[in-house]
């Protein structure tokens, strides 16, 4: 790579390829000040400042330029406040604007960067096989979780266009780009309240399908959810991650007759383990993709009723759980234009699963059960230094995948539980809207907050089937708050409240009138997170 003369505050001054001055001798405040500018950064504050003098005194005295876990240590700036004051760059970027050739890795660190990484991969595989697995419980967008994450969480989701955590491969791939070594742990208490109501008698006419009226709460209402996730260098440019996390929301366990059966619901849980590559495409710019493995249990029981509509009466209900693996990929774009203005978007394909097949009988094209394809894309504002606020919009195609799309009536009558256009959900696709507010109050302390607001994806037509799985959410509010701990390693809350949700319609089995059904739900999420290894 060749040398470069360029012109900063009226003076030529030697750079390498990659805009580092090769002479620190030549600097000025005044190139520091031009510098800053071509990077985006502008004004240089005080407290930017402070962190270029340190590494100026540091690199006369140690003889090279300070890496970001030195300055952090000894600068009285914290990692989490270098971040903010040189986005897109850390010690790098503050080499740079003070003059200084790029920070190298020394041989130790390289040393213990990769046996740290080994470790952490053990650690992660062990909790894998472990079974550290979410339990199915989340029924927030559809049956997607609101964000992954707990710092994510707290903006309510609203984090395609930020890099907070190395759980950004289960958002945005190209996020990790930026991420540098890191670990995050997290650990939620999941509280859905699910219920249905059914108003007025069975009408006893042949050939219908009454159900006892009354209001039935299902059982199984607390659930620990863990997520565990890591990030590593890989080369100038390149970020390697490994994300484990969790679906899950058709989740219901009724002690009632709901169909003529005591014991009635449905489990379902989906583990997504995300080995990703990010790299950086060059200032501020990056790209970064994610092979899914996939991983599904599903159990249902007390649906006998329906085996008259069934295609395989053997495989419908009752068989315990059964279980599939599957594949697919997500891709995801990081712009960083300037520190007051990014964007990110990422798109995730369609998971293709293997059969269940103990549930030939009652899931179309035989047990077929897909993950649907989604996309995000936000935009992420900082209009004064210590607050960032975020804009994301997203969208789930529950409508591409049979079991879960196909609607209940006429399929019910023209084709077989289980065939190809065998009845399913009928769940529409879900378009959520996410906004979010994350304040700097001091180096130590961070602030969040968000709101998400999305179309539910059940219709009132639909109700009968979806006793079953009632994810009726719309609105969630969420807070949440961060603390740098003095060994640099970070602890996070997060608070989430999803608003009662209910959608009422008729029983479609039975005579026109008797009947109507009401699905209600509401939910609380609880989780902390733990950071470290940065």
């Amino acid at each position: 790579m060749k040398n470069r003369t360029r012109e900063y505050a009226g003076r030529a001054v030697e750079t390498d390829s990659d805009g580092f001055l090769l002479d620190s001798s030549q600097w000025t405040p005044e190139i520091a000040e031009a510098i800053a500018r071509e990077a985006g950064i502008w004004p240089l504050t005080e407290m930017h400042w402070s962190v270029l003098s340190f590494c100026r005194e540091e690199a006369a005295r140690e003889g090279h330029s300070p890496g970001l876990q030195r300055i952090a240590g000894n600068s009285g700036v914290a990692r989490k406040t270098l971040n903010l004051l040189f986005p897109n760059g850390g010690s790098e970027l503050a080499a740079r604007i003070a003059g200084l050739r790029k920070p190298q890795e020394s041989a130790y660190a390289k040393k213990g960067r990769k046996e740290t990484m080994k470790t952490a991969i053990k650690g992660l595989v062990a909790a894998l096989v472990l079974g550290l697995l979410p339990a199915g419980a989340f029924a927030t967008d559809g049956y997607f979780a609101n964000g992954y994450g707990t710092p994510c969480k707290a903006l309510a989701g609203a984090c395609v266009a930020l890099h907070l955590s190395a759980m950004s491969p289960a958002i945005n791939p190209a996020a990790m780009a930026f991420m540098g070594k890191r670990y995050d742990i997290g650990l939620e208490y999941f509280n859905p309240n699910r219920d249905y109501s059914v108003v007025g008698s069975p009408s006893g006419y042949p050939g219908t399908f009454g159900l006892a009226p009354g209001t039935v709460t299902s059982d199984s209402r607390g659930f620990f959810i863990p997520s565990l996730s890591g990030s590593w260098k890989s080369g100038e440019s390149g970020t390697l991650g490994l994300a484990i996390y969790g679906n899950g929301g058709m989740n219901t366990d009724y002690n009632a007759a709901t169909f003529g059966n005591v014991s009635t619901g449905v489990d379902l849980s989906q583990l997504f383990v995300a080995p990703t590559y990010a790299i950086k495409l060059g200032r501020g710019q990056a790209v970064g993709l994610t092979g899914l493995i996939a991983y599904q249990r599903f159990k249902a029981e007390g649906l006998q009723a329906f085996a008259p509509f069934s295609s395989d009466p053997e495989h419908l209900t009752n068989n315990g759980y059964d279980s599939s693996w599957g594949y697919g990929g997500r891709i995801g774009y990081l712009g960083e234009f300037s520190p007051y203005f990014s964007v990110g978007a990422s798109y995730q394909t369609k998971l293709k699963m293997g059969k269940l097949k103990k549930y030939a009988g009652l899931f179309a094209e035989g047990g077929g059960f897909d993950v649907p394809p989604t996309w995000t894309a936000g935009v992420a504002v900082r209009p004064v230094f210590p607050l960032t606020v975020t804009a994301d919009v997203e969208q789930i195609f529950y409508s591409q995948v049979n079991s879960i799309g196909n609607e209940m009536m006429p399929n019910l009558m023209v084709a077989r539980l289980g065939d190809t256009n065998g009845a399913g959900f009928c769940w529409h696709d879900t378009t959520t809207y996410k906004f979010g507010l994350q304040y700097a109050a001091t180096q130590e302390w961070t602030l969040r907050a968000g709101y998400s607001h999305g179309n539910q994806p059940i219709q009132g037509t639909e109700v009968l089937f979806n006793i079953l799985a009632p994810g009726v959410i719309e609105n969630h509010v969420a807070i949440g708050i961060g603390h740098l701990l003095p060994t640099g390693k970070e602890i996070q809350l997060t608070v989430v409240r999803a608003f009662s949700k209910s959608v009422t319609g008729p029983n479609v089995l039975e005579a026109p009138g008797q009947q109507q059904i009401r699905l209600k739900m509401d939910q609380w999420e609880y989780e902390i997170g733990y950071s470290f290894g940065f």
